[in-house]
């Protein structure tokens, strides 16, 4: 099985006994030109080697005698396709095949004619990077960026791809080798990738198996031998394929940061009240890609979430108070988790022993109570003035409530019931006294209340305006509007705006001589404020007090200045500004068209 401990010292240069000198090619190539990308050994005396950018170069080594063969336009079955970046050799019978930059191509070594295979069409428009034939004639080919292709040379077929769909974390192959035990194994810059020949299941190696900077694959004796840049991890051919190693969490130690040194302490857990700032130093022995890794950490009895550290190998704590700890490191890699911890103590100070709290709360209640006698009247003298303040809001208010609700407006809503049951108008008297008692019902239970949304307000003034345009026989109409869903959470006084609206309609809607009377009420958010409008196109304050009406749109009136002592209360009490402005409308003549009444709440979650 792979692991770190089977890692040996072999480096590819300890077997290289002595080098083989060319003689100089026909064509005095600068050697750099020559270098040899691959090399395949036809028999005992004859080798085959890819050059870099001068063809292929057939050498005897019984001889001693170098040929160098290269692509000619004049005579392509006399040297090779392509003149640069040979890859790999693979013979099939006396057929030897080679990769290069644009494929494949093939050397009869009876004839010595080069020529190009008919699979090749099969193959992609990609540097091919290495080969490997089984004894079933099916080549494997390995891509710079297109996977693996399994080509079946004999029947000029292609039987199946390998790239990422099924499993393989790169698409550059740098080799490929046949193991004893029907695997593929397939060489990427980033792993190493084993694939069931019958299956053509992956599975892919990487840093956490220990594959890192693997370089190259060797099969010798039935062992598996990667190479890596100092050393190799081995393996049996075929046995059980090697398991990934979970990553180890530690803490390298911790530092005591008040005296200013920060040098390490080792082993010591207990630490006085002023040796309370401290530093943790952690890590994670992983050979995973951090990626996939979680790393965190706690200090359990100050924190009880984890804290990630991923991004950091230091936990600093400040200040902490007296009282026992244990920092812990936790990495979680695929639902395995490993934590290990590191208790300490902090010791109080003695201000904090028990002893010393008991003796100052036995000091700080007795200083206390002679404080506290002088306190209470102080207190109980502002509580009869609060007293005093709310008695005079709330008898404001109930006055402003019994002046909404006048015996006036009662014995006309009493007589309009009385004149619809003389007319025999059953239906109109039942829903004028179904509408009157609701209303009865709402401004009843608004009065116990210091505020109501704008929202509630909306529905008595609406069921307020239904009742009135049923008593005057639909002499008028009506319009509510408000600026977006959010002004009806907003919160004003009850039954502010009513008085503003009965003035409306009894004392300029019901004079003019027609039905085409309407008020319009408008709600509106504005930075910091409510702003109400009131609008009717009546017949004007200045009319209606020649028509001798009573409480007409006037500061005198008794319903106006009593909605006016209300706000002037309310802004004193909220410290907001609550208020209204009267405008009588007038057209280009100077007539009256109506009345404007604008109001002003600054606003707050609740007033």
């Amino acid at each position: 099985m792979i692991g770190q401990d089977r890692i040996g010292s072999f480096t590819p240069e300890k077997g290289l006994k002595e080098m083989i000198r060319f003689p100089k090619s026909p064509t005095n190539s600068d050697p750099v030109s020559m270098m040899p990308n691959a090399v395949f050994n036809d028999g005992d005396s004859v080798l085959w080697i890819g050059t870099k950018y001068d063809g292929i170069l057939h050498y005897s080594i019984a001889g001693n005698k170098l040929q160098q063969l290269r692509h000619h336009p004049k005579k392509p079955d006399a040297g090779p396709r392509h003149n640069a970046w040979f890859f790999s050799f693979v013979k099939d019978g006396h057929h030897l095949y080679y990769g290069y930059e644009e494929g494949i191509g093939a050397i009869d070594l009876k004839t010595k004619r080069f020529f190009t295979p008919a699979f090749d069409r099969l193959l992609p428009r990609d540097v091919i990077r290495c080969m490997a034939l089984d004894n079933k004639g099916l080549l494997w080919v390995g891509t710079m960026a297109s996977g693996i292709w399994v080509i079946d040379i004999r029947k000029n077929v292609l039987v199946k791809r390998i790239n990422a769909l099924v499993g393989l974390k790169s698409m550059r192959i740098d080799k490929l080798l046949f193991d004893d035990h029907n695997c593929v194994w397939a060489l990427t810059p980033q792993s190493v990738a084993v694939i069931d020949r019958s299956a053509y299941q992956t599975l892919t190696l990487e840093n956490q198996h220990g594959m890192a900077g693997i370089y190259d694959i060797v099969l010798d004796k039935g062992n598996l031998y990667f190479l890596q840049k100092n050393g190799f991890v081995t393996s049996a051919s075929g046995s059980s394929l090697p398991q990934k190693n979970d990553p180890i969490p530690y803490i390298q130690g911790l530092r005591e940061l008040n005296l200013g040194s920060g040098a390490y302490i080792e082993q010591r857990h207990r630490f006085d009240y002023d040796e309370n700032n401290i530093a943790f130093e952690f890590g994670v022995l992983d050979y995973s890609n951090t990626a996939s890794n979680f790393v965190s950490y706690r200090l359990k009895g100050l924190e009880d979430n984890w804290r990630s550290g991923n991004s950091t190998d230091e936990a600093t704590y400040y200040n902490l108070p007296g009282g026992s700890y244990v920092f812990q490191v936790r990495s979680n890699e695929n639902g395995h988790e490993r934590i290990v911890e590191y208790p300490l103590e902090i010791i109080p100070p003695f201000w904090l022993q028990w002893w010393f709290i008991v003796l100052s709360f036995v000091v700080l209640t007795v200083s206390s109570i002679w404080f506290m006698r002088s306190r209470i009247r102080r207190v109980q003298s502002a509580e009869r003035m609060r007293a005093e303040f709310s008695r005079q809001i709330n008898e404001m208010e109930s006055k402003a409530l019994r002046a909404q609700m006048n015996p006036h407006f009662l014995f006309n809503s009493l007589n309009s019931i009385r004149l619809f049951i003389l007319k025999n108008e059953v239906e109109s008297a039942s829903d004028y006294i179904a509408k009157f008692s609701k209303l009865l019902r709402m401004i009843l239970n608004h009065s116990r209340q210091d505020s109501i949304t704008v929202y509630d307000e909306i529905q008595t003034l609406k069921l307020y305006l239904e009742f009135e345009r049923l008593r005057f026989d639909h002499g008028f109409e009506f319009d509510i509007q408000i600026d977006g869903q959010e002004v009806l959470a907003c919160y004003l006084p009850p039954m502010i705006i009513q008085p503003f609206v009965e003035n409306a309609i009894w004392h300029g809607l019901m004079p003019r001589k027609d039905d085409k009377g309407y008020i319009r009420i408008s709600f509106e958010m504005l930075p910091g404020l409510l702003y109400v409008t009131v609008h009717d196109n009546g017949i004007g304050r200045e009319k209606a007090r020649i028509n001798n009406r009573k409480a007409s749109l006037k500061e005198g009136s008794v319903g106006l200045k009593i909605t006016k002592d209300r706000l002037r209360t309310l802004t004193r009490r909220t410290k907001r500004l609550n208020d209204y402005v009267i405008e009588d409308l007038t057209d280009e003549q100077g007539r009256a068209t109506g009345t404007l009444i604008k109001l002003y709440f600054e606003t707050e979650e609740k007033q």
